[in-house]
């Protein structure tokens, strides 16, 4: 049996398993990789075995069965690709540390330099990602780091309510204040670089860290970055705009998805205020937080939040079936009666549907960041692209002056996306309808630029 079609019946990218030399991204990584491992006749390590078997979906004897029939020296066994940069400069792998005996996520950079990683050791934190190790192969960079489970704070927020939601946000507020005490910005606080594990929130990707400097790269994820971002300054102040958008998205997206109820003034006006364009304007961190925390209102009792939402009740038992029908099987039970009970049913996938309606409500933050994540489980209709593409263009054309930037960037990003995505199906005519919508978005801000 090759080696491509056994590790295809584990379930492991057949991809990796590639042997050639070609220089495509198949070929970077053979599916055992990185230095020699000082144990590796231990094969049948239990801990091995465990983590293997976790990670591929083995039975144990299986697990076992098929690691000694490996003869494998190195360390890295890469089970799954998670991630990886398009410049092909960065790759993230759900992986197994022979050396650790536990599942990892592997981080590969295409050169040798341990900044990162260093980064992420100097910000040791409990509510930061753990490193565990670092080191040099073949003269990439390699980053051994904690796996979490969980999902990210966006897949988080649409199954909980925006007090736990809120929760969470605190804890990633509390790990970059630590950060930036040490001299650190985080430089790419993002919905997708918070982690949640075992209920609690973890910063990660400090691919983009470094101290504070008035002249750095033109870098970050845009619909995140803070205005100076664009002149190459960057500072604490940055991360506590992007970290205010980033809980802004996030609680909006819980307030859409669980309860529809409204969030709290006192809380939409402390991250409105961090959310200032000059940067001298915002609050620090730790002011932020302690508004965030004054602003919090207590959760009510289970008792009187499940007879406040009676009427909810009521009235998903008698159109649960028709909503099913018009809203498709991405609508929840939660979303009628509440977020009392979202914990007992099962977590909800992202969809276009979803990111239409945060378009009709006023969302485009959040409408971008379910495209994204429904675009990631290939869960994207073409038509219905180009429909969400038109409604965010429409947005940033009729958007106030106050909320035009934003509007603006979500509409640019989300038109070059689907162009992108009917270019990768062959859909000519989709691509030029993407083209044109895109050339609307660009001119959306012009009048304030012209000003």
């Amino acid at each position: 049996m090759s080696e491509a079609v056994r590790v295809a019946q584990l379930g492991v990218d057949p991809s990796l398993a590639s042997g050639s030399n070609s220089s495509s991204f198949e070929s970077e990584f053979p599916l055992w990789w990185g230095p020699e491992s000082p144990d590796a006749h231990r094969s049948g390590d239990l801990l091995v075995v465990a983590a293997v078997a976790r990670c591929l979906g083995l039975a144990p004897d299986e697990a076992a069965e098929w690691l000694l029939g490996q003869q494998q020296a190195l360390r890295f066994l890469l089970c799954r690709r998670l991630s990886s940069a398009a410049s092909k400069s960065a790759w993230v792998f759900l992986a197994v540390d022979r050396v650790l005996g536990r599942a990892i996520v592997l981080k590969i950079l295409d050169v040798a330099a341990a900044k990162e990683a260093r980064m992420l050791a100097a910000a040791a934190h409990p509510n930061v990602v753990l490193v565990h190790d670092a080191g040099v192969f073949e003269g990439r960079t390699y980053i051994v780091l904690q796996w979490c489970e969980g999902r990210t704070l966006s897949d988080y927020a649409r199954t909980h309510s925006w007090s736990e939601v809120l929760e969470r946000c605190i804890e990633t507020g509390r790990a970059l204040a630590w950060c930036h005490s040490l001299g650190i910005v985080h430089g790419d606080v993002k919905p997708n670089n918070v982690l949640i594990h075992d209920g609690r929130a973890l910063l990660a990707d400090f691919g983009l860290a470094g101290r504070p400097r008035e002249f750095g790269p033109i870098a970050g994820t845009i619909a995140y970055m803070p205005p100076e971002r664009d002149h190459g300054v960057w500072v604490a102040a940055g991360d506590v705009f992007a970290f205010a958008r980033t809980a802004m998205v996030a609680l909006e997206l819980s307030a859409f998805s669980t309860a529809r109820t409204r969030l709290p003034a006192a809380m939409l006006a402390a991250l409105d205020l961090a959310l200032a364009d000059e940067l001298q304007h915002r609050p620090t961190m730790v002011e932020l937080l302690e508004r965030l925390v004054s602003a919090r209102e207590p959760a009510p009792r289970h008792r009187t939040r499940f007879r406040a939402n009676w009427p909810d009740v009521a009235f998903a038992a008698a159109v649960v079936g028709v909503v099913s029908l018009s809203l498709g099987s991405g609508y929840r039970l939660q979303d009628l009666i509440g977020p009392g009970l979202a914990a007992a049913t099962a977590p909800a996938d992202p969809n276009i549907e979803r990111a239409i309606e945060l378009l009709h409500a006023g969302l485009p933050l959040a409408a971008w960041d379910e495209f994204q994540a429904a675009e990631r489980l290939d869960e994207v209709d073409l038509e219905r692209a180009l429909e969400l593409a038109r409604l965010a263009v429409e947005n940033a054309e009729s958007a106030p002056a106050s909320r035009r930037e934003e509007a603006s960037r979500v509409a640019q990003m989300m038109t070059l996306q689907v162009v992108t995505l009917a270019v990768r199906r062959g859909e000519a005519d989709s691509e030029d309808r993407a083209r044109q919508l895109g050339r609307r978005a660009s001119s959306t801000d012009a009048p304030e630029s012209a000003g």
